[in-house]
């Protein structure tokens, strides 16, 4: 581990595509509006990105992104 940052899995792009427009502040609806996907869908693509990160809740997901610098 360097200053803090895991080696943790790399997300899909799917789970990429949700993590950003969640952290942009819309909802899992909106999001799967947006990606033309079911909102199930996208709570599973977010679950799975939070189990990879090892993340304990979205918050914390988008944390763990910030400091990866895997969102801009």
């Amino acid at each position: 581990m360097l200053d803090g940052v895991q080696n943790t899995p790399a997300l899909s792009r799917r789970e990429m595509q949700c993590l950003t427009q969640l952290a942009m502040g819309l909802s899992v609806e909106e999001i799967a509006c947006r990606l033309s996907i079911s909102a199930g869908t996208v709570t599973k693509y977010l679950n799975t990105a939070r189990m990879k990160k090892k993340a304990r809740n979205r918050s914390h997901l988008i944390a763990i992104a910030f400091r990866e610098q895997i969102l801009p």
